[in-house]
């Protein structure tokens, strides 16, 4: 990588000077003792002709560009209307966004910018920000630009504090999202305004174009065109096809890309050349048509990127500096960032980004190695394209997916170049659908068929055995011995004449792994995880011998699978026991699916959930009021509703109320409180327990020993002699 690819490396400055900011919140004064000291230096130096001292200072100043940028935008969000969280209110504002129906249910969702907040009194306040109203009263007839006054509660987003998952708070807070709004009655339009017009305009051209291919494509398969067209329509895409696409590691083509783009800059440029116009033409309509297609595709991250992009790299190609590919990035990057920089916590973002990244760097040399192992050169091409995409994010897929997709190289040679043309034909059908409808219907007719046939082998790939590997998350010791093992493979050729460098970096590199082998050496094999699953009551003991799960469920239909998602990064797939508390609930939905060896059921109202489980080939038993001797020192207690786990030298009590006396240890009892309504805590003392859990909003009095996962997130504890916490 050359100084050439100057704005590339600025981003990647600027963007680590966002990533600071963000993980450690520095001080604003000391940012700008800092920012002030760097200034001074860079100038110093570069005045005094010491340019790569003054490059350094240079660098750290653009860092902290990056931390100011956050600040500064900071700042300006805390005006938005937080306040309101909590409360009923009347609020009025302006649609956002067109209206999004629910899957398989009678509700909609969209987005409210504030206008004002209305009193009982009739008085009103202005108010900013924005609200995702979850609206169950026909909102999906409702438009963007319609000013709405509605009545509801306000709530802050379910963020739950678990590792091994994307900052949706942060991602909310860059699009000034304060919370949600359940409506209590249908809301009234108070009137039609010219605000979003050209979000209405692009909402009735995608209807009009997904309205005439449901007339030639089959209903399973038309949410998957119109995802693989613009983006978006996961909502009605089937589970089990997200689960296919998310096992082979292609799920990012339902998602608007750069090839997006470049087959309608190709399109374009072909019919600019047909009709012998000037490339200043070429390019105002290929700008145009740009825009146009990212409003229809909806101004998400990846969407913003690859227009962004496209646009820079049509005016490099026609200013004859296509080589720029890098830098074109790093702009885009660059400019985005500046826009909104918490657009580097939204998960889509890390992934295109990273992705282009990998092909832009590493293609070529990957292609060339593979040349001299396969003559065929497409397998060539196709595995070099996969595997360079893959590269650089990795770690960013292990952390938030926990699963690694073993075919994935397969998927991209047989899969990704069959939907290649499924986009392009629809491309075309959809512009055909203005000019000649019936050639359109041909068109897709055709697009239907490879469609099919696509998802077929996708499935059949997804299927293989062993498909998806779970890995578990990635720590930061791992993350950097990756990243630093990539760097270093990349500049080797180039620093091996300096010595001093390149012993640096061997030694930097071989520090990084030892610490890597020393803490998954070290690291603990028993221990107790108890997750921020909200009300619901979830823990995991897990060591050697044994893994056991204890799940209650407490009316969040997420918490199942935050449990699971929690599981998965600790690398856990499948459990010995799963114990489940149903607490009345009949619906299998809201249990997390995790295969396990015996599934001991405790609770009322059992009946029904039992015969589910049974018949998805689980061996279930009915464990009320029994004790279970699973292994030599492990036994399982119920009483009612209470569960207690009892090892050699310690205990697990999942409390409801019924205490139990029958513990043959008296030390190292670890309290989880289940229902603090069923039970006075101050009936329990202090010397009852080492440690006690609660997901109560009520502290105990002088109980330094008491621990609030809703307040603290997820709790990793491990015994030796006493209950300690690792985390």
């Amino acid at each position: 990588m050359s100084r050439k690819n100057i704005f590339f490396i600025i981003a990647i400055l600027f963007a680590t000077g966002i990533l600071i900011q963000i993980e450690f919140n520095i001080s604003k004064t000391i940012i700008a003792i800092v920012l002030t000291f760097l200034i001074v230096c860079s100038s110093i130096f570069l005045i005094n002709k010491k340019r790569s001292t003054g490059l350094m200072f240079c660098a750290l100043l653009i860092c902290i560009a990056g931390m100011v940028r956050i600040c500064i935008f900071d700042i300006q969000s805390s005006n938005d209307a937080y306040q309101l969280i909590g409360n009923d209110v009347t609020l009025r504002g302006t649609i956002a966004e067109s209206p999004i129906l629910y899957a398989k249910e009678a509700g909609s969702v969209y987005l409210l910018k504030l206008d004002e907040l209305v009193h009982q009194n009739g008085k009103k306040e202005k108010v900013s920000g924005y609200l995702r109203v979850y609206d169950d009263y026909y909102a999906f007839f409702y438009e963007p630009g319609d000013y709405i006054e509605t009545t509801g509660t306000v709530k802050s987003f379910n963020e739950f504090k678990n590792p091994g998952k994307a900052e949706y708070k942060n991602v909310n807070k860059g699009k000034h999202i304060i919370g949600i709004l359940l409506p209590k009655k249908g809301s009234s339009v108070i009137e039609k305004t010219n605000s979003y017009y050209i979000e209405r305009i692009c909402k009735k051209i995608k209807d009009k174009i997904e309205n005439t291919f449901s007339k030639y494509v089959t209903d399973k398969n038309l949410p998957i065109l119109m995802s693989l067209l613009f983006g978006g329509n996961y909502n009605n895409i089937s589970p089990k096809e997200i689960e296919a696409f998310s096992t082979t590691g292609i799920i990012h083509i339902l998602s608007v890309s750069g090839s997006h783009i470049t087959l309608l800059f190709g399109f374009i440029y072909m019919l600019g050349k047909w009709f012998q116009l000037k490339e200043k033409s070429i390019l105002i309509l290929t700008t145009a048509a740009i825009f146009i297609y990212a409003a229809i595709s909806g101004f998400s991250p990846p969407v913003i990127r690859s227009s962004i992009m496209g646009f820079l790299a049509i005016v490099a190609i026609f200013s004859e500096r296509e080589k720029q590919a890098l830098n074109v990035l790093g702009a885009t990057v660059f400019i985005m960032l500046i826009a909104n920089p918490y657009y580097i916590s939204d998960i889509s973002f890390q992934l295109s980004v990273g992705a282009s990244a990998g092909i832009l760097i590493f293609y070529k040399l990957i292609e060339i190695k593979l040349q001299k192992i396969i003559s065929y050169k497409r397998i060539t091409q196709a595995a070099a394209l996969s595997i360079s995409a893959q590269l650089l994010i990795v770690p960013i897929i292990l952390y938030n997916f926990h699963n690694f997709p073993i075919y994935f190289i397969f998927s991209n040679i047989f899969v990704t170049p069959l939907l290649d043309f499924v986009i392009i034909f629809g491309l075309t059908a959809a512009i055909f659908v203005w000019i000649l409808p019936p050639l359109s219907g041909g068109i897709l007719y055709i697009t239907d068929y490879i469609l099919e046939f696509s998802l077929t082998i996708n499935h059949f790939i997804a299927n293989l055995p062993k498909a998806r590997y779970l890995t578990g998350g990635m720590n930061l010791s791992e993350v950097l011995t990756y990243y630093g093992a990539i760097l270093f493979v990349y500049v080797n050729k180039k620093i091996r004449k300096e010595k001093i460098m390149y012993i640096g970096s061997i030694s930097l590199l071989s520090l990084l792994i030892i610490t890597t082998i020393y803490l998954k050496i070290t690291e603990e094999k028993e221990y107790v995880i108890i997750p921020d699953t909200g009300k619901t009551v979830s823990a995991g003991i897990i060591s050697k011998n044994e893994k056991i799960l204890y799940y209650e469920y407490k009316g969040n239909r997420f918490s199942g699978k935050e449990f699971k998602s929690v599981l998965e990064y600790y690398g856990i797939g499948e459990t010995d026991i799963l114990i489940l508390n149903i607490n009345g609930t009949e619906n299998i939905n809201t249990i997390p699916d995790i295969p396990a060896k015996k599934i001991l059921i405790i609770g009322k109202d059992k009946n029904q959930l039992i015969n589910q489980l049974q018949k998805k080939g689980y061996f279930v038993e009915n464990a009320q009021n029994k004790t279970i001797k699973y292994k030599q020192d492990l036994n399982i207690h119920v009483n009612n509703e209470d569960c207690i786990i009892e090892r050699k030298d310690n205990a697990i009590y999942f409390m409801h109320g019924n205490f139990s006396n029958t513990l043959k240890t008296k030390k190292g009892i670890l309290f989880i409180e289940c229902n603090e309504k069923i039970r006075k805590r101050n009936e329990i003392k202090q010397n009852d327990f080492e440690v006690f859990f609660s997901k109560s909003d009520k502290k105990r009095k002088n109980e330094g020993n008491e621990i609030n996962v809703s307040d603290t997130g997820m709790i990793k504890l491990n015994y030796k002699d006493k209950w300690t916490l690792s985390n």
